[in-house]
């Protein structure tokens, strides 16, 4: 597009196409995340394992305390969007994201760990309206071996 418009030495709406950028690959990237993360339910583990186990717990006190905090991450998204989950390598400490739409603004150093897709889109056929129940039902799908093994590689 770029070199169509200098060859006809026209404008390029620059702003419009980074955005679209944007969100088309925040769309690519979100869901691999979101994709890859999940397991059938006989495979899932119910709980985080290894060194994402500790780094839940030291963060966060408890398991438990985590997924009420995440959940409610994800249920607070407004409209259609994304909740996360990040470490930050610098201090070493695990975080949340609300990501609008897909467009993701990656902070350095914080990479993505987990993912839900908290779009109508995602949850409709199944749950109707009812984000609550989709997320709920997310904790039974979670491959928390995989996430772990990928936690190890990101410290």
């Amino acid at each position: 597009m770029m070199d169509k418009a200098r060859e006809e030495d026209t404008d390029f709406d620059y702003k419009a196409v980074a955005k679209a950028l944007s969100f088309n690959m925040g769309g690519h990237v979100l869901h691999s995340y979101f994709w890859w993360e999940m397991t059938p339910a006989e495979k899932a583990s119910k709980e985080p394992v290894g060194e994402l186990y500790d780094a839940i717990k030291e963060d966060f006190g408890t398991f438990d305390r985590f997924k009420k905090e995440f959940t409610q991450v994800a249920a607070g998204v407004e409209g259609s969007g994304w909740a996360a989950l990040t470490f930050c390598r610098d201090t070493k400490r695990l975080g949340f994201m609300q990501i609008e739409k897909h467009n993701v603004n990656l902070i350095p150093d914080f990479p993505l760990l987990l993912v839900i897709d908290v779009w109508e889109h995602a949850y409709y056929l199944d749950y109707k309206n009812e984000r609550g129940k989709f997320i709920n039902a997310f904790w039974n799908i979670i491959d928390w071996e995989e996430i772990d093994k990928y936690f190890r590689t990101i410290q």
